[in-house]
């Protein structure tokens, strides 16, 4: 997971006039690659913690990237 972090690009913004800040966490490349949120962290399309995710589906972190000869 710090990978992850060691990337992202900060953005920072307000989504409303009496709202917190709201900030990216993660990397655009590695939220799409491993389908998660960029801001809360969350899988897009469970709405789960990714660790939770990834355990309740058995899913390996060399599974969940794709790999190949260009790639590597």
């Amino acid at each position: 997971m710090q990978d992850m972090r060691s990337n992202a690009y900060n953005f920072r913004w307000k989504p409303g006039r009496n709202a917190r800040f709201k900030e990216t966490e993660v990397c655009q490349t590695c939220c799409k690659l491993r389908n998660v949120c960029e801001v809360c962290f969350l899988d897009v399309e469970y709405g789960l913690p990714v660790q939770v995710r990834d355990n309740t589906l058995n899913l390996n972190s060399n599974q969940a990237v794709p790999k190949s000869d260009v790639n590597i």
